[in-house]
This record gives C-alpha cells, sequence and structure tokens, in this order.
C-alpha cells in the first residue's frame, strides 16, 4: 500500500470517527437540556412553595442525574475526538511510511485507553437513532392526527429522520474500522509479549 493510499485510509478513519462523535455530542446535548429542564423548575417551585413533593424530588434527582451523565458524556466524547486529531493530522503532515506508521502507533495508543468509551459511543448512536426515529415519527403521526400538516411541521420531522439515519449508518461504517483497529491493537499486544519474553530470555 501507498503512502498515499494509507493516509487517505486514515483520514476516512478520522472522518469516521468524527460522525460519531458528533451524534454522540448532539445525544449528550439533548440529556443534558432535558436534565436541566427537569432540575432548575423543580428546584425553583420547591424553593418558591417550601415544600418538598415526592414527585418533584423524584423528577428533580432524575434530572440531576442526567445533567451529570450529559456533562460526563460529552467531556468523554471530547477526548475521544483527540485520536480523530491524531489521525487527521498526522494523515496531512505524514511524508513516508515511517512517519505515518508513527500516527498509527500514536492513535492505537489512544485507542486502546478510550476504546470502552468508543464502544459505548456505537451504542448510544444506535440508541439516540431509535429515539430520534421515534420523535420523528410521532411529530408526522401527531400532525396527521390534528389535521394540522404543514411546512413547518414536515421541517420539524426531516432533522428528526436525518439524525436518526445517520445515528445508524455512521456506526455501521465505523464499526468496519473498529474492528481495523482492534487487529491492529492484538497484532501490537503480541509484538509487546514477545519482546517481552525475549528480554526475559
Amino acid at each position: 500500500m501507498t503512502t498515499t493510499n494509507t493516509a487517505q485510509k486514515l483520514r476516512r478513519e478520522s472522518n469516521s470517527l468524527l460522525g460519531l462523535s458528533i451524534i454522540n455530542l448532539v445525544s449528550s446535548a439533548m440529556v443534558l437540556a432535558f436534565g436541566a429542564s427537569t432540575l432548575i423548575p423543580g428546584i425553583l417551585t420547591m424553593v418558591q412553595t417550601q415544600t418538598v413533593l415526592l414527585s418533584e424530588l423524584v423528577f428533580a434527582i432524575l434530572g440531576l442525574f442526567a445533567f451529570i451523565v450529559g456533562v460526563r458524556w460529552i467531556v468523554a466524547t471530547a477526548e475521544v475526538l483527540e485520536i480523530h486529531e491524531q489521525l487527521k493530522e498526522g494523515s496531512e503532515k505524514a511524508l513516508d511510511e515511517d512517519s505515518l506508521t508513527s500516527v498509527i502507533v500514536g492513535a492505537m495508543a489512544s485507542y486502546r485507553e478510550k476504546r470502552g468509551t468508543i464502544k459505548a459511543m456505537l451504542l448510544i448512536s444506535r440508541i439516540a437513532g431509535i429515539c430520534f426515529l421515534i420523535l420523528g415519527i410521532y411529530t408526522t403521526i401527531n400532525a396527521l392526527i390534528t389535521g394540522g400538516v404543514s411546512l413547518w411541521m414536515i421541517a420539524g420531522a426531516i432533522p428528526n429522520f436525518a439524525i436518526a439515519a445517520a445515528a445508524f449508518i455512521i456506526p455501521h461504517f465505523f464499526s468496519k474500522y473498529q474492528q481495523i483497529w482492534d487487529n491492529r491493537l492484538k497484532q501490537t499486544e503480541k509484538a509487546e509479549a514477545l519482546l517481552e519474553k525475549q528480554l526475559e530470555a
């Protein structure tokens, strides 16, 4: 494989990871918004009335949990984006096979550290796809039932279907790259184990 082909392949892998990260950032932002919209009104109501109802407390706790999860997942996704930057910058700057090999080794080290997070991102992307699909269907059915179908209703449903499609398609393509990365990681681990045995001998 030529240097150009390898660089192009790395850019495709980088773009696929970027797409997966964007879907997760969108999902995290929605969870964060849900948490804030549930937590803040609940707290304000309890402060104003100076009473604590069980239902309000439950929603406040749920909102706090969603808010924390949203923030933590945004941070985790941002950390995974470092691999995207490594692949992107490396594939653009690398001039020979040795440089590309160095880029791959560096990316694999980051991937080994973030592999669990990336697997969770694949799952969350598919879950987000289901949620956006349901939301798009709900918006469409609601418009048909109320007889209020309009351009605004259609415009509101189309983004949901588009995001749902992306949330399913991106993990499908990225899973192929994930298999490649896992194979690279296995080869690296075998080489490390072999080197360790040789050093112990």
